[in-house]
């Protein structure tokens, strides 16, 4: 089971090996424990961090950051993945425990957050540059828009795609089940993560309540299709 943050460090061996300072005068005899700093909670700083967040390079990978000081790692369409863990800032940096380690991320201007360091053997140890790149959390707006919305049916071509309360996404051609996933909803777009195909589809809301097909979310990126290429899905009217 890959969660949020397990993702990029697992990849990058975080946890594995001596702790090597990036300081050649540093004293590692008497590494400073973060428990044993004094927690800050700036109120203004606070409030902003609060909220639903996804992966910059995985929009199915989202974090619940709770009022409480708890969090909830979350893969759309995974429940069973599910991971709590806890946040607090100190200073100015905001501090994941996940499973007993320890995650660092800084705060960006744009509200953004960016892992910055982790823990490692009682000492402080900076994030690479390639981790720094793919451990982006961008925060999602609090959208009028929720994927209660989207609930109903769907012709899209020969296939019906049927939206259902939980958010669980089915399409069927000729009564057959063909794929399946689930979806979210970012920044009022719709997105579809299959669980059939490994791929991703981001689809535009429509006034008339129908969906156009617009992107494609593929090996950690966005694919915009050409206008020429946007497909309907158009909303069924039924009583």
């Amino acid at each position: 089971m890959k969660v949020l943050i397990s993702i990029v460090i697992v990849s990058f061996g975080v946890g594995c090996g001596e702790k090597q300072s990036a300081n050649p005068n540093e004293d590692n005899s008497t590494p400073e424990k973060t428990a044993e700093k004094k927690v800050k909670r700036e109120p203004q700083l606070f409030s902003r961090i609060i909220g639903k967040y996804y992966r910059i390079n995985n929009p199915f990978n989202q974090i619940y950051i709770r009022e409480g000081g708890g969090t909830l790692f979350t893969e759309v369409g995974n429940p069973d993945g599910d991971e709590e863990g806890s946040w607090a800032i100190e200073e100015t940096e905001v501090h994941f425990n996940q499973n007993g380690e320890v995650y660092i991320f800084e705060v960006k201007d744009n509200g953004d957050l960016q892992i910055a360091a982790y823990l490692k053997g009682g000492g402080r140890e900076d994030a690479p540059e390639q981790m720094r790149r793919q451990m982006i959390l961008t925060k999602i707006k609090q959208e009028e828009l929720t994927e209660k919305n989207f609930i109903g049916v769907y012709d899209w071509g020969e296939a019906k795609m049927e939206i259902q309360e939980n958010g669980i996404l089915e399409i069927h051609v000729n009564d057959e089940k063909v794929n399946e996933g689930s979806i979210t909803v970012i920044d009022e777009e719709v997105y579809f993560n299959s669980k059939t195909l490994g791929v991703g589809y981001i689809f535009r809301p429509e006034p008339n309540e129908n969906l156009t097909l617009i992107a494609a979310w593929k090996d950690g990126r966005r694919i915009d299709a050409p206008e020429s290429k946007y497909e309907t899905v158009k909303k069924r009217n039924i009583p």
